[in-house]
C-alpha cells in the first residue's frame, strides 16, 4: 500500500476552513431566506435552478419540460436580493484580492461529476472491523 503524505499545516488550515464552510454557508443562507421570506434555500434553489410546473414536451409528446411559472418567477425574484446580499456578505466579500477564477477552478474539479455520490456506509460485519 503506498504511504500517503499527511497534510502540511497549512493544507490541514485550509482543509478544515473549507469543511466548516461547506457545513455552515447553507445554513446561514438557509436562516436569512427563513427569516425574510418564508422561503428555504433549498425551495429558492428550485425556483433558481428547475421549476413549478411541467408542461409536454413539443418534440416529443410523453416528455416534460419544467418551466417557472409565473408565482414562481416572481417569488424569486422577491428572495432573489436577499440572497444575494447573503452571497455577498458571507462569501465574496471574504474572497476580495483573489484570484477568482483560479478559486472557480479549483472548486469546480472538488466538486467534478467523477467525484460520484456520497457512498453509502456499510454494516459492521459480525466480529468487528478487523474481522474477514
Amino acid at each position: 500500500m503506498t504511504q500517503i503524505a499527511p497534510l502540511t499545516p497549512q493544507e490541514e488550515v485550509a482543509w478544515r476552513a473549507l469543511a466548516r464552510a461547506v457545513l455552515v454557508i447553507p445554513r446561514v443562507l438557509d436562516a436569512e431566506l427563513l427569516e425574510s421570506q418564508g422561503l428555504n434555500l433549498t425551495e429558492y434553489n428550485v425556483l433558481m435552478n428547475l421549476s413549478v410546473e411541467r408542461v409536454r414536451a413539443e418534440s416529443d409528446g410523453r416528455g416534460q419540460v419544467a418551466v417557472l411559472t409565473a408565482a414562481g418567477l416572481a417569488r424569486l425574484k422577491q428572495a432573489w436580493p436577499i440572497h444575494l446580499a447573503g452571497v455577498r456578505r458571507h462569501i465574496m466579500d471574504h474572497l476580495e484580492g483573489m484570484d477568482l477564477v483560479a478559486f472557480a477552478e479549483a472548486m469546480a474539479e472538488v466538486a467534478s461529476a467523477d467525484v460520484g455520490p456520497p457512498i453509502r456506509r456499510t454494516t459492521p460485519r459480525a466480529g468487528g472491523a478487523g474481522s474477514r
